[in-house]
């Protein structure tokens, strides 16, 4: 390996992230592991995201290439294919923060081991934001539920996840699905997939206004969705249950329409059941009174999004291509 070609290529796209953009490039400027290079696919931003990357070209070996705006899978997927020749790939969002060992931690765990195909750090949304501390939560959750019994882990994180190359070879990478649920489909059959302990990246993008939570969670529905047309053995016990607010509420706003008590109340304390089945659910998962409150709500009324994006998706048929809903400002 000579200096002119670093072990890691970090993939990156952007889209109308310019509000983090710079803490994240800040947070890669700062790694203790320095043999690395970014290339960075602008999918044709209108905030100024571009001139931001700009900015700190001369902090880090940056390539920008500036094209069209293609959505967000295809536009990763440009990153990855621009990205030079390395045996490690390092697919980072534009919006997640990494703390400054995290790389040189990922590596060190990837040439420790050859069955290892993809290395995930842990993301955690900013607490201090409005609804952050219950989505800091929920993401806790997400990752403490998702280890296998041999201790590895079911799902890699795509916007923080490295790869190594070699484990690429051959397989088809499909922009209608995401890289986290495909490849994890895809990869976990012949590699392993860890979870490096305590490196934690913060997510700034996380939605700050309900609406925002509900196009959240509709992205990830229509993602599940899509994964499941390609590759059917990937459900989960878990992608059901996420779908239950959703016929609760209708059956709560039916019975508010047609005056029925019963119907609204029975509905009402059925959602309060789904509620503290969450809180009883996650009671292993380290976190506070209040943001265990907050990501119980913030779970339940999430997913009503959830639920809207999955029927939106499943009522397309086997439609081959996803078309993802845009994200919000």
């Amino acid at each position: 390996m000579t200096a002119a070609s670093p072990p890691v290529a970090v993939a990156m796209a952007v889209y109308n992230d310019a509000r983090y953009l710079a803490l994240t490039l800040e947070a890669l400027a700062l790694q203790t592991f320095r043999a690395f290079t970014l290339t960075l696919y602008d999918d044709g931003s209108t905030d100024g995201s571009a001139e931001v990357a700009e900015r700190c070209a001369q902090r880090l070996p940056l390539q920008l290439i500036r094209g069209a705006h293609v959505g967000r899978h295809r536009a990763k997927q440009e990153s990855w294919q621009r990205s030079p020749p390395a045996p490690y790939l390092l697919v980072l969002d534009s919006d997640l923060v990494l703390p400054a060992d995290a790389l040189e931690r990922m590596v060190r765990e990837m040439e420790t081991d050859p069955s290892i195909g993809a290395v995930s750090a842990r993301y955690r949304a900013a607490a201090g934001r409005p609804f952050g501390a219950g989505q800091a939560f929920m993401d806790d959750v997400f990752f403490d539920a998702n280890f296998t019994p041999s201790g590895d882990f079911r799902w890699i994180v795509g916007g923080c996840v490295l790869l190594r190359r070699s484990a690429l070879e051959g397989v088809e990478l499909r922009a209608d699905l995401g890289e986290d649920h495909a490849l994890s489909q895809l990869l976990r059959g012949h590699f392993r997939l860890v979870l490096v302990d305590g490196v934690v990246a913060i997510h700034h993008g996380v939605p700050v206004t309900l609406l925002g939570m509900l196009r959240r969670f509709d992205r990830e529905a229509v993602r599940v969705r899509a994964l499941l047309r390609a590759y059917p053995e990937a459900w989960q016990w878990g992608s059901l249950v996420r779908l239950v607010p959703l016929p609760l509420c209708l059956a709560a706003a039916l019975g508010a329409v047609l005056r029925s008590r019963p119907t609204v109340l029975g509905a009402a304390a059925l959602l309060a059941g789904y509620l503290l089945a969450f809180l009883l659910a996650s009671r292993r998962t380290r976190g506070g009174l209040l943001a265990r409150l907050e990501g119980a709500f913030v779970f339940t009324f999430g997913n009503l999004g959830f639920g809207l994006g999955f029927l939106r998706e499943s009522l397309r048929g086997s439609a081959p291509v996803m078309r993802e809903p845009e994200r919000p400002a």
